[in-house]
């Protein structure tokens, strides 16, 4: 239901885009992880600058203090005229994932996409990490839209004492 409703009023996957949800007592929160060059996980919906930024290059080709801001208003169709908070003065960065978890301390569930391919094992590993230190490994799913990753995932999963719950993949529902 809140899918699109926290973009309107912030841009998408922006720290402020999840408080406001929590505010307004959203069940789960959705975010995609990514690297940065310099092994940071971020939470930004492309992996391609462009379409939020307004700058060429992707996010796993820049250290984290070298992102670009987002720049609003976006040039996407589907999200123009959205933001309307603060849209010419304020400045909306790309999150550390390890912000957004702490946001999520006391309410809220978690969906994590793995959006990372390039380095998929240390990801999964290193977002694991993350949700057992926040204590969110009980109130979070997590998949791709990659098979190959899903395979990671599952694979990661008979390495912990604690498995995270999985989304199935496109190619798994197709199996069935």
């Amino acid at each position: 239901k809140m899918h699109l409703e926290p973009q309107i009023e912030y841009p998408e996957n922006t720290i402020e885009a999840f408080r406001f949800a929590l505010e307004h007592h959203v069940d789960m929160i959705e975010l995609d992880v990514w690297f940065t060059k310099d092994k940071k996980i971020v939470v930004f919906h492309d992996g391609d600058l462009a379409r939020c930024t307004g700058k060429d290059g992707h996010v796993n080709d820049l250290n984290f203090e070298e992102l670009p801001a987002l720049k609003l208003p976006t040039a996407d169709p589907w999200l123009q005229g959205s933001h309307r908070r603060d849209s010419k003065t304020k400045v909306y960065r790309i999150p550390l994932l390890k912000d957004v978890l702490a946001l999520l301390k006391t309410r809220g569930n978690v969906l994590v996409e793995i959006k990372e391919t390039k380095d998929s094992k240390r990801i999964v590993r290193e977002v694991y990490e993350m949700l057992k230190k926040h204590d969110l490994l009980d109130r979070s799913v997590w998949f791709s839209l990659k098979h190959k990753t899903n395979n990671t995932i599952r694979s990661f999963q008979h390495t912990v004492s604690k498995p995270i719950p999985m989304l199935p993949s496109v190619v798994d529902v197709i199996r069935v």
